[in-house]
């Protein structure tokens, strides 16, 4: 994974694309002034400080005669002029935002410092009454609230905000908001913010931005650019809830939250307005107001704090139903649980569990959560209660991220970042089709029409290192023509279909910009359903690449036997599955009669799926891999299916009850959870299950073991819901610190870090240990962890898995990120981070697909999207998800029947990969000069076919003769073409820049997998 520039350069075209519009494209006047609460915003080029001079037409919008500004606020006069800036206008077209800002007898001291910010905003706003927080900002109509500084908060004041952002109110919050109030008030907000104040910094420190990981939480890039100006007085943030994202932190990463974002809030961790620089407070206040107008859209998109209902649009407009904001369909996407049904054997024997072990006694919590008397916000069970305002965690694990983007038919306002946005996935779904129209058109040509030049004759052919993709080159100029017209013909609707698309997109900037925007939504629509309806789901889409499944233990158990099993396996090989993950432990029980562990399955009975499946992948050419769950020790719902005790921890825990881990609460499973985990400090535990992997090693033919589960269950330290009390656990830390961890909270900093470090390192410690054992055991062994695509600072304090180091360690082969999500976009959200990453050694990248309730079309675009992207390949969970219309699609696009021979799997024949990958990108090159799409000045095609055919030699040598000489060799040839490639391929490059990114990740590939091959075949 070594030259990543090139990524640097698409980041900033997305910015350049977002900000052009913005700059050429003044409509005008905006929307009037209302009477109360309107505040007024610059230019977004201007007020973001991205230009020291005024834009042309960025001019003020005069107050309409007869507004009358209440004079409850000395700033609601005109905003004086700042140097070098102008007077403002919306943020948006039709903003109709209204700021309302809080009052507090705390922050009364410092208001004229935060009054003389807001007027260098440029901004008009309405105060706000912390003792009238429902009633102020009801009567005001506000939708953006900004608090600055409220250390001290009623349970009445904590329900009231609670009330405004259940309205679609947007929050933004600064300095240690709610620390001195009792701890279940700090426990509610907590909930309501998506985050809190834990401490103060020692020092003034500056801040660094880092990767927004969901689009809709943090729209184009809304940091302002004075993020690392200068040191600030700040205290550290604590995230809470899944859908929080820590935006900068204090120092490079992963230094401590600095800014905080979710659905419904932006909080600022330092006191806003206390201390010297005031433009840099101001610009931070303009862009998160920013993020919250170009998040939310305009106001007819949502509900205004007081009103029942929306403001209804013009009777010309007027929608058929009630529209939610997107925030609020962020809300309900993430309410909607995941649930994996298992039919369990109408009987089963299934042995009496043992006692339940007891929770290690535990301190008195000093306060809790108050009883919440009547309010505004009424329970969804009608009282009103803890669960009102601050309900517990519910374990992400279930989760799937809801669509990046979604589109619904309907006449509401597409703001201009939204319109973009819109726009650029259309491209990029185009794109998709398109690249995987030419690789099917390629593969349509057969092996009798794929030649190329050898190095002796220079125009007819070399030998390639993939028996399934043949290299092409010159043929006869008739011979060509009838082959190509051929192919065109088997793929006709899609050739129309991408021309039509093209054609109807430029429509849809021009309907937006006529304020069409039920037509611009319905040609959006119109143009995705024809591309997706003609996806070429009749030729091969596939390259060399890895391609997994989960088999999960409900399929196995169904299956009930050999015959049942290989009728599975006959259908994973049909579809092109070369790899699957096989649960092999699950909830404590091992699907194989194990002579280490308590006892097998239940619901297996008279046979050993796992020397059964290691035997029908292999003559299947599949590998399988023992996919363990490694410290989850039970599961509830299992316990349904075997009619036991919901609360039985599982055959492990039962036996060994010093073994579970436990919250701070006492509970061996977290509220909102199912499963119980062992203790990752405990050495038993750790033998057991090194001594586990070492039986399964050993006793059975797998091709790799997969690490499930290897973290401890999700937490939330925010609201002191944190885990990993085992007894032993708890022993050794006191032996390090002299502290009983139970009695620490995430406010003793220093100590809470220690504690953290400590369960992170059990964590890491146990991976380093397995890698060992399997190697030593068997070098060949293929080791994977399923693993979390959270941000690092997130992973260590919720989950302490700390996956980079493994894989920098050179401990893993393969990392699994469940890159789980309803559509392609947030799927590249989650994943290009840690695709886009160059600092994790040699390990390949395999994002995970999750199949449940996910429309077919959209897994295959999820598949090509990653074809597309710089990995090894994809995994999908799980195999009881497939249906024959999947089943269908594989066969045609990837199945053995369509591939022919065998293709190198990745990991297991990584030269060879990458000798056939280069191999299939010369096709394509070939192809696209046969149709003459591609065109190149004669001396660069000179150039482009010499330095080709020195690498195709260098990579075929790698393969078959692997030594550090040749790797050297073929690492040399390859940097030296992609140095030379863009220019190569600048004219194409105007017409498809997306077909040349792509290429640029498939030659970026074929590093990773020379990188990978020396450490797995080379190095080991």
């Amino acid at each position: 994974m070594i030259d990543r520039r090139y990524h640097l350069r698409k980041s900033l075209k997305k910015v350049q694309l977002w900000l052009d519009p913005i700059i050429y494209t003044h409509r005008g006047k905006g929307p009037s002034i209302p009477n109360r609460g309107q505040w007024v915003m610059g230019t977004v080029v201007v007020s973001l400080g991205l230009l020291s001079t005024p834009v042309p037409g960025a001019i003020a919008q005069p107050t309409p005669p007869g507004t009358n500004i209440p004079e409850t606020s000395p700033s609601q006069t005109a905003p004086e002029m700042t140097p070098g800036r102008v007077p403002s206008q919306p943020l948006t077209e039709n903003s109709a935002l209204r700021l309302g800002v809080v009052r507090s007898s705390e922050n009364q001291a410092q208001w004229e410092a935060i009054d003389a910010r807001l007027r260098a905003a440029g901004l008009v706003y309405e105060t706000i009454e912390l003792d009238r927080l429902l009633d102020d900002a009801r009567e005001a109509n506000i939708t953006v609230l900004f608090i600055p500084n409220i250390s001290t908060w009623t349970v009445e004041q904590a329900l009231a905000l609670e009330s405004l952002l259940s309205q679609g109110v947007h929050a933004i919050v600064s300095g240690p908001l709610g620390v001195n109030s009792a701890a279940g008030i700090r426990h509610a907000l907590t909930a309501t913010l998506g985050g809190t104040w834990q401490g103060q910094l020692s020092q003034p420190t500056l801040m660094e931005p880092l990767y927004c990981r969901t689009e809709m939480l943090c729209p184009s890039n809304w940091i302002p650019p004075e993020v690392n100006r200068i040191a600030i007085p700040g205290g550290i943030l604590a995230p809470s809830g899944y859908n929080t994202e820590v935006m900068t932190t204090w120092g490079p990463a992963p230094g401590n939250p600095a800014v905080l974002v979710s659905d419904r809030t932006t909080f600022f961790g330092w006191e806003w307005g206390n201390h010297a620089d005031v433009q840099y407070d101001s610009a931070w206040l303009r862009a998160a107001l920013l993020r919250s107008e170009l998040q939310r859209g305009p106001l007819v998109n949502r509900t205004v704090a007081g009103q029942e209902n929306p403001p209804p649009p013009p009777e010309s407009q007027a929608p058929s139903s009630p529209a939610q904001s997107e925030a609020e369909q962020l809300r309900e996407a993430q309410m909607q649980r995941r649930q994996q049904p298992e039919a369990a054997p109408a009987s089963s024997p299934v042995p009496a569990p043992a006692p339940v072990p007891q929770a290690p006694a535990r301190p008195s919590p000093s306060d809790t959560l108050p009883s919440f008397p009547g309010s505004a916000v009424p329970s969804p069970s009608g009282t009103t209660g803890v669960e009102a305002v601050s309900p517990p965690g519910l374990d992400p694990a279930e989760e799937t991220a809801p669509p990046g983007l979604r589109v619904e038919q309907g006449p509401l306002p597409i703001p201009s970042f939204q319109a973009i946005e819109m726009r650029r996935e259309l491209e990029n779904l185009l794109g998709r089709v398109e690249t995987a129209l030419i690789t099917a058109s390629v593969h349509a040509q057969g092996p009798e029409q794929a030649r190329f030049e050898t190095d002796e004759e220079r125009t007819d052919k070399i030998s390639v290192a993939s028996a399934s993709l043949d290299s092409v080159g010159e043929k006869k100029e008739t011979e060509t023509g009838e082959a190509i017209a051929q192919i065109e013909q088997a793929f006709v609707p899609t050739h129309e279909a991408i021309a039509t698309a093209r054609s109807l997109l430029l429509e849809f900037p021009q309907l937006v910009q006529e304020q069409n925007y039920a037509g611009a939504r319905a040609k959006w629509v119109e143009i995705r359903d024809l591309l997706w309806e003609n996806y070429p789901t009749n030729g091969v889409l596939a390259q060399p690449e890895i391609r997994a499944i989960w088999l999960d233990r409900g399929s196995i158990v169904r299956a009930g036997s050999e015959q049942g099993l290989a009728r599975i396996f006959d259908n994973l090989a049909a579809t092109g599955i070369n790899t699957v993950f096989f649960e092999t432990l699950n909830a404590g029980y091992p699907i194989y009669p194990s002579q280490v562990a308590p006892q097998q399955n239940p619901l297996i009975a008279n046979w050993d799926p796992l020397a059964v499946a290691v035997k029908l992948a292999h003559d299947r050419g599949m590998e399988l891999h023992a996919w363990i769950w490694t410290f989850a020790a039970g599961n509830q719902r299992h316990n349904v299916l075997l009619n036991l005790d919901p609360n039985y921890p599982g055959p492990v825990i039962a036996a060994n009850p010093d073994w579970a881990g436990y919250t701070n609460q006492g509970q061996m499973i977290p509220p909102g959870q199912t499963k119980p985990f062992l203790d990752p400090a405990n050495p038993e535990v750790r033998s057991y299950l090194l001594n586990l992997l070492e039986e399964i090693a050993t006793r059975y033919d797998v091709d790799g073991v997969q690490l499930d589960y290897i973290r401890y269950p999700f937490q939330d330290p925010s609201a002191e819901r944190t885990y990993g009390y085992g007894k032993v656990a708890r022993q050794e830390f006191q032996n390090l610190t002299g502290v009983d961890p139970m009695t620490i909270s995430p406010s003793d900093r220093d100590l809470w870090q220690q504690w953290t470090d400590f369960r992170v390192r059990q964590i890491d410690s146990f991976v380093s240990d397995a890698s060992q054992l399997l190697r030593t055991l068997r070098s060949d062994l293929i080791l994977s962890v399923a693993v979390f695509p959270l941000n690092p600072h997130d992973r260590r304090n919720k989950i302490q898995q700390n996956w980079e180091e493994w894989a920098r360690r050179g401990e893993v082969d393969l990392v699994v990120p469940m890159t789980y999500a309803m559509d392609t976009n947030r799927l590249e959200q989650l994943a290009q981070p840690w695709i886009n990453q160059g600092d994790l050694g040699a390990a390949l990248i395999l994002p995970a697909i999750r199949l449940l309730d996910l429309p077919e079309i959209i897994a295959l675009d999820q598949i090509q999207a990653l074809r597309n992207q710089s990995v090894g390949g994809y995994a999908l969970f799980a195999a009881e998800n497939l249906n024959p219309v999947l089943n269908g699609i594989f066969q045609r696009t990837q199945g053995p029947s369509a591939l022919g021979d065998r293709t190198p799997i990745p990991y297991r024949e990584p030269f060879a990969a990458a000798a056939a990958r280069f191999t299939g990108l010369q096709r394509e090159w070939q192809f696209l000069r046969d149709t003459e799409e591609l065109s190149m000045r004669e001396a660069d095609l000179n150039k482009f076919e010499e330095k080709g055919l020195q690498l195709t030699q260098a990579l075929e040598e790698l393969a078959s003769n692997p030594s550090g000489p040749n790797l050297e060799q073929a690492r040399s040839v390859l940097r030296e073409f992609r140095g030379q490639f863009l220019s190569w391929m600048n004219l194409y490059s105007l017409q498809k820049p997306y077909q040349i990114e792509t290429w640029e990740n498939r030659l970026q590939t074929l590093e990773d997998l020379l990188s990978y091959g020396d450490q797995f075949l080379l190095q080991r």
